[in-house]
């Protein structure tokens, strides 16, 4: 039941698009950033990761990675 509400919480802060809100999750999970761009590029690389969010949006996660040189951490589905 825990695992369910962590990807439930985890989906939800990266559905909202967030930066301020993912930042505080991701901090609160361990995670730290040297600024600002590096928590945009973590952010859009896990919501490539992630299957269990809308996949248009995944979709276009990874296209701002892939306009800033950058590549997403799916599994080839998008």
């Amino acid at each position: 039941m825990t695992d369910e509400i962590d990807r439930w919480e985890r989906d939800a802060v990266l559905m909202s698009g967030d930066l301020k809100r993912f930042t505080e999750w991701a901090i609160g999970k361990g995670l730290v950033f040297r600024n600002e761009l590096q928590a945009q590029r973590v952010m859009h690389k896990l919501i490539t990761a992630t299957p269990s969010l809308d996949l248009e949006y995944r979709r276009k996660s990874k296209r701002w990675l892939h306009d800033r040189g950058l590549h997403g951490l799916d599994d080839g589905d998008i």
